[in-house]
């Protein structure tokens, strides 16, 4: 399952109509992120403060919390279904500098991406579906013997 995101795709500077990064879009990255933590048990993350339309500007805090929330849910090992297997996650601008990079059209996207592809992944909580696309009951899991999505095979 893959995320809707507002204005996708995004249009850059070099395109007609280049599309404004706005709070709208760092909202739902920061609700679709804080779903996939709680399917794999990590606390949901505290923000810096709320993002208000046409106020708050997008800035380099809010991009390096959504980046390393993504990447506590990555290294949660999930058992995954047969078709998925881990990311690597390589940031455009790795280290974003405070009044120095411009938050552009790639790092929403990139994090756009990896969110997605966290949703993707099959992941197995024992306490009832499993988290991918087939919905089979839990049938693996380290703790309780259980494997993912038996419909599909196990892993």
């Amino acid at each position: 399952m893959s995320y809707v995101w507002t204005d996708d795709p995004l249009y850059d500077g070099t395109e007609p109509n280049p599309t404004k990064i706005r709070a709208v879009h760092v909202a739902e990255l920061r609700t679709n992120i804080n779903q996939e933590l709680v399917k794999r048990s990590i606390p949901l993350r505290t923000w810096d403060g709320s993002i208000t339309h046409d106020v708050t500007k997008v800035r380099k805090v809010h991009v390096d919390e959504l980046r390393t929330a993504i990447e506590d849910a990555n290294s949660v090992t999930p058992i995954y279904c047969r078709s998925n297997t881990p990311f690597d996650i390589n940031w455009t601008d790795p280290t974003i500098e405070y009044d120095v990079t411009k938050i552009r059209k790639v790092h929403i996207e990139e994090l756009r991406q990896y969110t997605d592809s966290l949703s993707n992944n099959c992941y197995c909580d024992c306490n009832g579906p499993c988290n991918c696309n087939c919905n089979a009951p839990c049938s693996y899991c380290a703790h309780c013997g259980q494997g993912c999505c038996h419909s599909m095979g196990s892993r």
